[in-house]
């Protein structure tokens, strides 16, 4: 359980004591405005039960993201190890069209809620593995996939090996009809993409780990075989 007290910036010359003085409270500061207190007690929570945290960082400090709706290398031990990351987010319309201030394509946005328009969508899902659905319907939520990694140079009229870049693309796994009226997928819209040249904006923290699995083991995971026993 670690609060922002514990975290400490400590001069390694002695002729820094004072500087580092300032920048510990400033650090204490900044800390205070963007609620990482609460965000550390999430951390202890969930890394506690569920074994693993995975936190993107942001303007504002980081954010905790839900494990359900992230995709990558399962065999790897840290998330800067994986050859790709995907989070998967829910939209509403007029939460996509807010995006546009960020560079997202307005075309593009537009393009795709004009898709969806007339539809009712589910609340998102409850549990992904199961399929479960919110029985709460409303105004259509628009499936938004957020991947870092490598792709084609041709998607940047390039020629030579991959690129490592960011690409935002809304509903590339949708199903619709084409005019012979046979089913085929859809590849989204492209709302975002850019070539990406620095490290992945994830950093990973785990309870306890086992060889093979980026997963991490928490509580929740250590107590399957006495309840398996209690079971028996």
């Amino acid at each position: 359980d670690i609060d922002t007290k514990d975290c400490r910036v400590l001069p390694l010359n002695p002729k820094s004591a004072w500087s580092t003085f300032f920048l510990e409270k400033e650090l204490q500061l900044w800390m205070k405005k963007h609620n990482i207190a609460q965000k550390l007690n999430e951390m202890a929570f969930e890394g506690a039960a569920y074994g693993t945290v995975l936190l993107k960082k942001t303007k504002n400090g980081a954010q905790i993201q839900d494990l359900r709706r992230v995709f990558l290398d399962p065999t790897v031990r840290f998330v800067r190890d994986s050859r790709f990351i995907t989070i998967k987010h829910y939209f509403t319309p007029t939460e996509l069209r807010k995006k546009v201030k960020d560079g997202w394509d307005k075309k593009a946005i537009e393009s795709i809620i004009e898709k969806k328009k007339g539809q009712k969508s589910f609340a998102p899902q409850s549990y992904e593995n199961y399929g479960m659905k919110n029985p709460i319907v409303s105004t259509p939520y628009i499936e938004v996939y957020e991947r870092y990694g490598e792709i084609d140079a041709s998607f940047f009229r390039e020629d030579g090996d991959p690129i490592r870049s960011l690409c935002i693309v809304a509903e590339p796994f949708a199903i619709g009809r084409s005019a012979d009226n046979k089913y085929e997928w859809d590849e989204g819209n492209v709302l975002f993409k850019s070539k990406w040249l620095g490290d992945y904006p994830f950093s990973d923290y785990h309870y306890a780990q086992t060889r093979g699995r980026w997963l991490g083991i928490g509580v929740v995971e250590e107590l399957f075989p006495i309840q398996e026993r209690f079971n028996e």
